[in-house]
């Protein structure tokens, strides 16, 4: 093998960083390549011009992929770079994602920086890569994180072959929900811009909702008609059957016609 030094960052990845989390890692917990976002769009005179798109080169989940709860993030560099070379960029991804541990490695060590306490641990060896319920224990110890937020967020998200999943400030959005109702919290509100799937956020969460049984039913209003009816062919067809849809229309004192549309879905059929 060619000495440590000579080699790419591929190269580092392949042989060294890669082996050392695969050792207590497991292939559906890792994701790597991970783009986030796809680059800020600006105006260059008449021409759009797409920027640089963040990608992360390990994103590590705890428990499979699937329930979108991502606990570390791993930068590598190439051997001409220190163990910390790597771990500004960690840290900017991981605040962006909301993961708490961000780790960087040369393929020498890791360097781990804790963002609930701030600390940084150095010098981690390669074999002494932590294990996902090491990760996770500090975690919960550190954020205080309940029986009851796991079993929520430990319900996978809905995903069918060819579906979108979900971007990660809709995971993010996603998750603080769930958490803050599993605290016992009676009242979120979520704000996003238009056409950044609000209604993907709304179905994502009524599917984990009643896949933990912590709802029966679940009441869904909206204040036009297509609003409704949209998202029952589209986002929410998962449902299937078991919606249903309630239809009221009243005369206000202007003699404008209100149309109040709502649906529901009941968990005991799903």
């Amino acid at each position: 093998m060619i000495d440590k030094s000579q080699m790419t960052e591929e190269e580092i990845k392949l042989n060294y960083i890669t082996p050392a989390i695969l050792e207590k890692w497991s292939k559906t917990s890792i994701r790597m390549e991970y783009y986030f976002t796809s680059g800020r769009i600006t105006i260059d005179g008449k021409k759009a011009v797409r920027g640089e798109a963040n990608k992360a080169d390990y994103l590590l989940y705890y428990g499979d992929m699937s329930n979108n709860f991502p606990i570390a993030i791993v930068e590598a560099k190439d051997n001409n770079h220190s163990p910390l070379g790597g771990l500004p960029q960690a840290i900017k991804y991981a605040i962006a994602m909301e993961v708490p541990f961000a780790f960087a490695s040369n393929g020498d060590s890791f360097t781990m920086h804790d963002r609930i306490t701030g600390e940084e641990t150095t010098d981690i060896a390669l074999d002494d890569f932590p294990s996902p319920d090491e990760l996770w224990k500090k975690y919960r110890k550190e954020s205080g994180f309940t029986d009851e937020e796991e079993t929520m967020l430990s319900v996978p998200y809905y995903y069918h072959e060819g579906d979108h999943e979900p971007r990660y400030y809709q995971w993010i959005a996603i998750n603080r929900v769930l958490a803050a109702i599993a605290r016992g919290d009676k009242r979120m509100l979520v704000v996003l811009a238009t056409g950044t799937g609000k209604t993907l956020v709304a179905f994502q969460i009524i599917w984990r909702l009643l896949k933990s049984k912590k709802v029966k039913r679940v009441l869904f209003l909206a204040d036009r008609d297509i609003l409704v009816g949209q998202p029952m062919r589209d986002d929410f067809s998962p449902f299937g059957g078991k919606m249903f849809r309630i239809e009221k229309r009243e005369m206000d004192t202007t003699h404008e016609t209100i149309e109040k549309t709502v649906f529901g879905v009941e968990e005991r059929v799903i």
